[in-house]
């Protein structure tokens, strides 16, 4: 299964804010960084 969700780092994590994830707890990921700069409004 492949799935998408947007997220930010915080240092050495990478918080979702509005998926719930916990279904896939334990589960190997891949996480696919985006290069472009963050603007928060």
């Amino acid at each position: 299964m492949l799935s998408a969700v947007k997220g930010i780092v915080q240092g050495n994590t990478v918080v979702i804010e509005d998926d719930d994830i916990r279904e896939y707890d334990g589960a190997e990921v891949v996480v696919s960084l985006l290069d472009y700069p963050q603007k928060k409004i």
